[in-house]
């Protein structure tokens, strides 16, 4: 079995369990961004595309999170913010036969995943959501420059490209986080439920698209639509959703636009690894491994 057809084998058996799971529990999801895309233009992944993506209400998303002991008896586990040394402001579901080093500046090993997003509810201005949707991304970037497990690398890189202010504003905050990182994750808490209320006309999710509002409404129904073997709950007004992120969304972009957005330092899809094995591997040359 070739390394693509594998890796996609274990994604969709990521989401089918993540699927099963919310149904057990009757916790609403939607595909969300470009796997509802792939849904309505492919009735699949984008050929491109590498990973699923989901959109939870608030309190699904909180449910959902509670469920992390349950799942790992079925091989699987859960990340979040809360949890040290992880550097998304969203959380996954991960497959943990599997190993993946995703960012080479993060210490932090995970596996095959499921991207899980939290959508929250607002009653308050375009431009207030706004506004708080930037707050929100800059409280997370400060914290998440602040994790910086392996900073002197960044550095390196960074003044080796005479990019010298990045590389100054980088030992800033993470000088800072030495005192403050826990505070600072606190203010990203605090700030992400500010302005949220639980029957708001508007939604988005706080960590992605910003400035791209939703109305609730769009999300009040959904259909089951065919999604490669499976298929995936998607807002019967998809229309409206995808217009507004993508414009003429049934357009396929420029061949040399269509590659993966994703990076990673290491991937194994049959093994369960240490970092120490990891970076044992990636010296003898391993990349990815199947």
């Amino acid at each position: 079995m070739n390394y693509e057809k594998l890796l996609k084998e274990k994604i969709f058996k990521t989401y089918e369990f993540t699927a099963e799971l919310c149904r057990q529990h009757n916790l609403r999801f939607y595909a969300c961004g470009g796997t509802m895309l792939g849904a309505v233009r492919h009735h699949d992944m984008i050929p491109w595309d590498d990973d699923i993506d989901i959109y939870m209400p608030r309190n699904d998303y909180e449910k959902f999170l509670e469920l992390r002991e349950s799942v790992k008896e079925d091989g699987y586990d859960m990340v979040s913010i809360s949890d040290e040394g992880y550097y998304l402001p969203y959380a996954k579901l991960i497959d943990t036969t599997t190993t993946l080093w995703e960012s080479p500046q993060h210490s932090c090993l995970i596996g095959v995943f499921i991207d899980i997003f939290p959508l929250d509810t607002y009653e308050c201005s375009d431009m207030d959501i706004y506004r708080h949707q930037i707050k929100c991304r800059d409280a997370f970037l400060r914290y998440a420059m602040m994790s910086e497990s392996n900073v002197w690398q960044m550095l390196k890189r960074h003044i080796s490209g005479y990019h010298l202010k990045r590389a100054a504003t980088l030992l800033f905050w993470k000088f800072v986080g030495l005192f403050l990182r826990k505070h600072q994750l606190r203010k990203f808490f605090y700030l992400s439920s500010e302005l949220t209320c639980d029957d708001g006309t508007k939604c988005v999710c706080n960590t992605q698209w910003e400035g791209k509002i939703f109305k609730t409404e769009w999300f009040d129904d959904c259909i089951d639509m065919s999604f490669g073997s499976t298929t995936i709950p998607v807002p019967r007004q998809y229309d409206e959703y995808l217009t507004l992120l993508y414009g003429d969304y049934m357009q396929l972009p420029p061949k040399n636009q269509r590659v993966s957005q994703h990076f990673r330092e290491y991937l194994n899809l049959c093994e369960r690894l240490t970092m120490k094995e990891v970076k044992k591997r990636i010296a003898q040359g391993k990349r990815m491994e199947y």
